[in-house]
């Protein structure tokens, strides 16, 4: 699997993009479901980032050997300003097999990042930080 975000010119609108490589599909987990057209212009963009990580393992791909899809079950943001906060909360969610949280309110889930974050640099503090973390998503969300 590759986790990435990508930026949605020229609105600067940040998506999760998960790729599984293993059955070549790609998957767009938006926030702002609102212009589904838009899609069939930054997939071109997308396949590009994944064609160099297959170039540089040295195997072979075609976009034709692709599938790409929109997920639009997951939460949408309520203002113009928290694409990014919904990405980071829902590759968070996917990496760590949770349920996409059904709300990700603003100021709760910019402290839960901080709070992971803003941790000493010692592995083992920012692991607790994050077990914490991980313990209160139910009342971060």
């Amino acid at each position: 699997m590759i986790f990435f975000t990508f930026l949605v010119n020229p609105s600067a609108h940040w998506l999760l993009i998960i790729a599984s490589l293993k059955s070549k599909h790609v998957f767009a987990v938006d926030s702002l479901v609102s212009d589904l057209s838009r899609f069939s212009n930054i997939f071109p963009s997308i396949f590009k980032i994944i064609w160099t990580c297959f170039a540089v393992a040295r195997v072979a791909t075609s976009v034709d050997e692709w599938k790409f899809s929109v997920c639009k079950d997951v939460p949408q943001q309520k203002n113009s300003y928290d694409c990014g906060i919904h990405a980071i909360v829902n590759a968070f969610a996917f990496i760590n097999r949770l349920s996409f949280p059904s709300d990700i309110p603003s100021q709760k889930t910019r402290n839960w990042i901080r709070q992971i974050l803003s941790t000493s640099n010692v592995e083992a503090a920012r692991f607790e930080a994050l077990e914490t973390a991980t313990r209160n998503l139910k009342y971060f969300f």
